[in-house]
């Protein structure tokens, strides 16, 4: 018998294929059972959560090196080696994360998944390894023990069986739980054991008590979901319409006086400009936690709807539309600041830093991703380049004299880039999914166990658009179902510089054109189109885990106009991959490490 390589392996090879807590539907399987210890955090919306993934998390580390240590004596044809009743409580262990999964599960927790693959594999394990050792003399002796202690145990059993029962008609159903589990516990050690009629008359004994425990706990704590859950809804509300009224009104006072107040601090059109940007964003993120927490609530009906969340002005129950239509609002009111600003500039030294401060807001918060926005805005900066003064004319021959060169450089690295792809074979991390990497999705677990493993062993690969956070680590952003996670402290001074050389800046001359701006600040802000290298580690993460609270410094794997789905063959699971960066590619230059 040597099922535990084959049993571990299984919750490994999960990864590719399962997909935890669908959007669609909250019966989706799952996210990979890691092998080892890794702890699989929750989400914690209910206080419950921690406390059973803290438990969860326990009895695997206590449980996984005995078993370990069991199936060598079984590999080894030493199953009469075995310490039996070691075994027994091996069952017990395995048993209860069984069960607590059970709960997690109930209260929306992606790690519920795990934790059920992780028991259960266990636990199957234990089962087999009980029924050979049954055969071998020690079990033999063992099987007898078992069945004395069933007997000699049982009145003390029934007592705390009744003790259970009265729990229950005093409506203390938590308290009821509690010494069940305690009976629950005793009886697994040594339940696996016994032959089928013996099994049957524990099972009796508890089985009425058990169904009540579970049905009234299930239902507590489904309460308990939805009211933890529509709080998180309700304390994570974008407010999307007090923000595009708070824009409005200072719209109007930058038209009317060139500066507006917002919570009690007077600031002018660029310094207005960012600060609605930063609040951009922050709507962004809050869309991605409650599409998320929705989701994870599904199909429990949450006090807190969507379109509670979103507003009255963007009153819909689709969360994707409600984005879309957030980014179509602020492209249309935003960009109007500049315009205003523009036509208030009398004086040509108050326009040109007015001017300069509008592109560096811009190139320091907006992606360049984001388009539609930047058009939008280059469009009405237009009303600096028109004057008929010097400040008209110093942008216009700017602009003449920088965007070719800006053009044949990102021609350059594109070209660049594109021929180490070729040469080092590197794939994108959402490549994993394919049929290249993964043979069938629907195979054997066994077989596609190795798969991962082996698909990224001695492979390179590339992330696109790569932002650097705290100035150390990088993430790209989130898309086919995988982003990209690595070191980003790159030498590039000597490339900034030779750009800032060809873009004509120096400590006196900022660059005049939201390009070239662009171009620079990006640069030293360490944003990347492509980042290529040899992948370290794979990792594999559920949406609910990765998405309902995603820190706020990791909100650019996501752009800003969009919002993470979980459309494809991988369904609701999403692959990370550990970079080990040997090139870059800057939009206007390329370097090899």
């Amino acid at each position: 018998m040597n099922r535990l390589p084959n049993l571990f392996s299984r919750t490994r090879c999960l990864v590719l294929f399962l997909g935890l807590f669908a959007f669609s539907t909250y019966e989706s399987p799952g996210l990979i059972a890691q092998t080892d210890n890794t702890s699989i955090p929750a989400n914690g919306f209910t206080e419950e959560s921690k406390a059973l993934t803290a438990d969860c998390f326990e009895n695997y580390a206590t449980l996984r090196p005995s078993i370990l240590k069991i199936e060598q004596l079984v590999r080894a044809g030493k199953t009469d080696r075995i310490d039996m009743k070691k075994l027994g409580k091996n069952a017990a262990l395995a048993n209860q994360i069984v069960r607590y999964s059970h709960r997690l599960r109930t209260l929306r927790e992606p790690n519920s998944v795990d934790y059920s693959l992780k028991g259960e594999s266990a636990l199957q394990f234990v089962r087999d390894t009980i029924s050979s050792a049954k055969n071998t003399k020690p079990g033999m002796a063992y099987t007898v023990k078992a069945e004395k202690y069933k007997i000699s145990s049982s009145a003390k059993r029934l007592k705390s069986i009744e003790k259970v029962k009265q729990w229950i008609e005093k409506g203390k159903p938590e308290i009821a739980e509690r010494e069940f589990e305690k009976v629950i516990m005793d009886v697994d050690t040594f339940l696996m054991w016994l032959n089928p009629n013996s099994t049957r008359q524990v099972l009796d004994q508890i089985s009425s008590a058990h169904r009540q425990v579970i049905q009234l706990m299930t239902e507590e704590r489904t309460i308990a979901a939805t009211a933890d859950l529509s709080a998180a809804l309700k304390l994570g509300n974008p407010e999307i319409d007090k923000l595009l009224s708070q824009i409005q009104k200072s719209t109007e006072d930058i038209q009317r006086t060139g500066t507006t107040d917002i919570d009690g601090t007077s600031l002018n059109g660029p310094e207005t400009m960012r600060e609605f940007l930063l609040r951009w964003q922050t709507a962004h993120a809050k869309l991605i936690h409650c599409m998320t927490i929705s989701n994870l609530g599904a199909p429990l009906t949450l006090k807190t709807t969507p379109a509670d969340c979103i507003g009255t002005q963007l009153k819909t129950d689709d969360w994707m539309t409600a984005s879309e239509r957030l980014e179509s609002k602020m492209i249309e009111m935003l960009p109007k600041l500049i315009r205003l600003d523009g036509k208030r500039s009398q004086n040509i030294q108050s326009a040109k830093k007015i001017y300069l401060m509008y592109l560096t807001t811009l190139a320091d918060l907006v992606d360049s991703t984001s388009t539609q926005f930047l058009d939008a805005c280059q469009k009405e900066l237009s009303v600096f380049e028109d004057r008929e003064d010097e400040l008209g004319t110093s942008i216009s021959r700017y602009k003449s004299a920088t965007a070719d060169l800006l053009m044949w450089r990102q021609r350059s690295a594109e070209a660049a880039a594109k021929n180490q792809k070729m040469i080092s074979q590197a794939q994108s991390p959402g490549a994993l999914k394919k049929m290249t990497f993964i043979p069938n999705l629907t195979e054997g677990l066994d077989v596609i166990s190795p798969g991962l493993e082996q698909a990224i062993a001695g492979r390179e690969f590339y992330a696109e658009n790569v932002t650097t956070v705290k100035a150390t680590n990088g993430y790209s952003q989130f898309s086919d179902h995988a982003w990209t996670a690595m070191p980003t402290v790159f030498d590039i001074d000597s490339e900034i510089l030779s750009l800032e050389k060809d873009l004509l800046v120096t400590s006196q001359s900022p660059p005049l054109s939201l390009a070239a701006t662009q171009a620079i600040a990006t640069a030293k802000q360490g944003k990347y189109s492509a980042v290529g290298g040899s992948a370290s580690t794979v990792k594999i993460e559920a949406f609910g885990n990765r998405f309902a609270k995603l820190p706020a410094a990791m909100n650019a794997i996501v752009p800003i106009d969009q919002l993470p789905t979980t459309n494809g063959e991988l369904g609701n699971m999403l692959i990370r991959v550990n970079l080990n960066p040997t090139w870059v590619q800057h939009r206007y230059f390329f370097k090899k490490f």
